[in-house]
């Protein structure tokens, strides 16, 4: 059973799917629930692969393929096996909601050393400000609160549909990383 939280200006519901093909699942995890429902809603309106893919979502680059792929997603999530609307499943407070989607990103005791030592770089480890080695790709999806965000928020569409100021990406090293949730890390 899968959950997707979805927050309007007045309040913030969430939705339980009961059954995801892994072929949607792959596609919530590449662009994000958000982007994927948001295709279809655009489809539905009368934009095609193509426009959808090269002028309206960039994370496409284009590719009106990869547009399909999340339009068949958005459209596996709106409605289920019979065709009929998902009814919501409960409605919860936005703290309540958002909270589940974000965490305090983990500040080492070396932080204030290391930026000394080494300086402010932006390829060092956001957690402890030490230069990232050959091979370390790991990245957390920051907020302007300093938080990080739960990787299956995938852009920053997706972060401010939910109610967060995305900061993008940022690196992470790998021992750094442990000390984090793994579902906060993405790469």
């Amino acid at each position: 059973m899968k959950t997707l939280n979805v927050k309007t200006k007045e309040e913030s519901v969430t939705f339980i799917i009961q059954t995801v093909s892994q072929k949607t699942d792959e596609q919530c995890g590449k662009y994000g629930f958000k982007t994927c429902i948001d295709a279809y809603k655009l489809h539905l309106e009368g934009f095609g692969a193509d426009t959808i893919s090269s002028m309206l979502f960039p994370i496409f680059n284009g590719n009106a393929e990869m547009a399909e792929a999340a339009i068949d997603a958005g459209r596996e999530l709106m409605f289920d096996q019979s065709m009929e609307s998902l009814k919501p499943a409960s409605v919860e407070p936005i703290a309540t909601a958002t909270a589940k989607l974000e965490m305090p990103i983990y500040e080492s005791p070396a932080l204030a050393m290391n930026l000394k030592r080494f300086g402010h770089d932006e390829n060092a480890c956001i957690c402890c400000g030490r230069p990232m080695k050959e091979g370390e790709s790991k990245l957390i999806h920051m907020t302007t609160s300093h938080t990080a965000l739960h990787n299956s928020i995938k852009n920053e569409a997706d972060a401010l549909a939910l109610g967060f100021d995305s900061q993008l990406y940022f690196p992470i090293g790998n021992s750094c990383a442990k000390k984090m949730p793994k579902e906060f890390i993405h790469g």
